[in-house]
C-alpha cells in the first residue's frame, strides 16, 4: 500500500510546518480597574495570567477573521524572533511561506474564521535572563474551533513577554534574533524536530498503471498508524520510536534528507532524489522485513520506505483482524528519540550512541473498525468514492505518459462517522513516483505531489489540473488521486484511487 506522505500540520504534524499558531501583537497593557469607595482614588489591579492569555488569543482570532495573511512575515507576526515550535523556528516558518505563497495562503484557508476557547493557563515562569533583563512564559492550553465544525479539542502553546535574550534554539544553539516587549508572544514547545502519531483509514480503489483495468483486488482497506517525524531544521539524522504496537525495540527510522544525500544510500530503496527536507522520516528495512525492529534494521543496505504501521490491502475483516493483533493502545505513550550520528549505518548501531533529545508522543485515538467503515460493500462504504470526468484508462495513460491532465473530480460525502466526529480538509491531491534513471537500476527514484484545498463541504472540483511531473522523473512506475480528511485530533480518513 502507498499513502501518499501529507503536511498539513502537521500539523500537524502534519504538518507542524504551516505554523498556524498564529500572527501578531499582544495584550501587555490589558487592566481590570475596581473602584473604591467615593471620593478615593482608582485601584487599578494588574490582569491575571489567565486574562492575558485571553486577550492575546482573541488578538489572533481578530487576524484570521476574514482572510489569512499573504506574507512569511504577516504570518508570523505573533511569534517571538527566538520561536523555536516542533523544528520551526521564526526564520524558517516565513522563508518556507513566502517560497511559495499561493500554496501557503490556499494551506491555510481553514483557518478563516477560527476561534480560540476554553483557555487555560498550565504553568506560568518568572525568571531574569543572564544580561538581567526578564522574562515571563505562560504554558497555556486552548481549544481552536473551525469554521468548518471541527474542533482542536487540546492545543498547548507557551507564550512569552519581557526579553527572549539567551533562549535555547537546541543543539547547544542560542538565539541570535531576541525580542524585549511587554506583549506576548509565541515562544513555541522548543521541540527540536515536529514528532506526532496520526490514526489513518484508508480506502483503496486500485488499477492497472499499465492498462488501467481493475486489479483483481479492485477495492482494498488499510488502517495504518503513521509515524510523523519531520526535521525542517535539519539537527537530527534518524530516530527510534518505541511504543504498544510497535515491536518491543522499537523502529528506526530514516531522515529523507539522509535518503538523498548521503553516499551510503546512493541507490538504496527511498533514495529519491527530491525529497523534502520537510518530508516525513521512513522506517528503516532489513533483508527479509519491511518494518523490522530497530535492533534488527539495515539502513545502509535495505535502505527504508513508509511512515505506516497496521494493516495494508485487505478486506475490512482481514484489516481489522491484523491491526488489531498489534497491540497499538489508544492513549498509550510513545517514545521518540533522535539521533544525529552516524549510528544508521550499521545494524543496532544506535546501541551506542546517545540521542540529542527524547520526546513522548501520545496516541490520541485508534482508527476506526474497517468493518465499520465498509458498511455493506465498496459501492456503499461510508469513505468518499472518488469519480473523474477521466477514465481509468485514461488517467493511467497520463500518468505512463508523464503529462498534465485536466478532469472535473466529485467524490461522495463522508458518511457518519461511529463516532460522530466531525472531519474538514484534509486536501486533494495527486501523486506519481518511480525511477529517476534511464538505467535497469530501480533507485534512484523521483516522487512529485501537488495538492488543492476546496472550500468546506465541496464533493466536486471543475477543471482539476494535475501538472506534468519535472523531468526528475524518468520512468513512473506509481500514480494516485486521493482525498484527505482530517478531524483536527490525530485521526485521518483517505480515498485514493491509484494506479499501480
Amino acid at each position: 500500500m502507498h499513502i501518499t506522505l501529507k503536511q498539513l500540520s502537521l500539523a500537524l504534524a502534519g504538518a507542524g510546518l504551516l505554523s498556524l499558531h498564529g500572527c501578531g501583537g499582544g495584550s501587555g497593557d490589558t487592566t481590570t480597574a475596581t473602584q473604591a469607595a467615593a471620593g478615593s482614588p482608582t485601584v487599578t489591579t494588574p490582569p491575571t495570567a489567565l486574562e492575558l492569555a485571553t486577550a492575546f488569543l482573541k488578538q489572533v482570532d481578530a487576524s484570521r477573521a476574514t482572510a489569512v495573511p499573504t506574507t512569511g512575515s504577516a504570518n508570523e507576526a505573533f511569534t517571538d524572533g527566538c520561536y523555536l515550535g516542533d523544528g520551526m523556528t521564526k526564520a524558517l516558518a516565513i522563508a518556507s511561506f513566502d517560497a511559495n505563497v499561493a500554496q501557503a495562503v490556499e494551506g491555510r484557508k481553514f483557518v478563516i474564521g477560527s476561534t480560540r476557547t476554553n483557555v487555560q493557563v498550565l504553568a506560568e515562569r518568572n525568571t531574569t535572563n543572564a544580561d538581567g533583563s526578564s522574562r515571563r512564559e505562560l504554558d497555556i492550553q486552548y481549544q481552536v474551533n473551525y469554521a468548518d465544525g471541527t474542533v482542536d479539542k487540546v492545543v498547548k502553546d507557551t507564550l512569552i513577554s519581557g526579553s527572549s535574550v539567551g533562549s535555547n534554539m537546541g543543539a547547544g544553539v542560542t538565539c541570535t534574533t531576541p525580542e524585549s516587549s511587554s506583549s506576548l508572544r509565541y515562544f513555541g514547545n522548543r521541540a527540536v524536530v515536529s514528532a506526532g502519531l496520526r490514526s489513518v483509514n484508508q480506502r483503496s480503489e486500485r488499477y492497472s498503471l499499465a492498462t488501467g483495468a481493475p486489479l483483481t483486488s479492485a477495492v482494498d482497506y488499510n488502517k495504518v498508524v503513521q509515524l510523523r517525524i519531520s526535521d525542517p531544521g535539519k539537527v537530527a539524522k534518524y530516530a527510534v520510536v518505541t511504543g504498544p504496537g510497535l515491536p518491543s525495540a522499537g523502529v528506526k527510522m530514516l531522515s529523507p534528507r539522509i535518503q538523498r544525500d548521503d553516499p551510503l544510500f546512493a541507490g538504496k530503496r527511498g533514495n529519491f532524489v527530491d525529497w523534502l527536507d520537510t518530508d516525513l522520516f521512513t522506517i528503516c528495512r532489513s533483508a527479509t522485513s519491511s518494518r523490522p525492529a530497530a535492533n534488527l534494521a539495515d539502513c545502509a543496505t535495505s535502505g527504508a520506505s513508509s511512515n505506516n504501521f497496521g494493516a495494508f490491502n485487505l478486506s475490512a475483516t482481514a484489516t481489522d483482524t491484523t491491526f488489531d493483533a498489534m497491540g497499538f493502545v489508544a492513549g498509550g505513550s510513545y517514545s521518540v528519540a533522535l539521533y544525529n550520528d552516524d549510528g544508521w549505518k550499521t545494524v543496532n548501531g544506535q546501541a551506542t550512541q546517545t540521542p540529542i533529545a527524547t520526546y513522548t508522543r501520545t496516541l490520541g485515538s485508534l482508527p476506526y473498525s474497517a468493518v465499520a467503515l465498509a458498511s455493506s460493500g465498496v459501492n456503499a462504504d461510508l469513505f468518499p468514492r472518488i469519480t473523474s470526468s477521466l477514465t481509468p484508462v485514461e488517467q493511467a495513460t497520463q500518468v505512463r505518459n508523464k503529462t498534465a491532465s485536466t478532469m472535473n473530480l466529485s467524490w461522495t460525502a463522508l458518511g457518519v462517522m461511529p463516532d460522530v466526529a466531525k472531519f474538514g480538509w484534509g486536501s486533494i491531491s495527486s501523486f506519481v513516483s518511480g525511477l529517476a534513471s534511464a538505467g535497469p537500476a530501480t533507485w534512484p527514484g523521483s516522487r512529485q505531489s501537488a495538492s488543492s484545498y476546496p472550500a468546506a463541504g465541496t464533493t466536486t472540483i471543475s477543471n482539476y489540473t494535475v501538472s506534468a511531473p519535472s523531468s526528475l522523473l524518468v520512468t513512473p512506475t506509481y500514480g494516485e488521486v486521493s482525498v484527505y480528511l482530517v478531524d483536527r485530533n490525530g485521526v485521518a480518513i483517505s480515498s485514493t484511487r491509484t494506479f499501480e
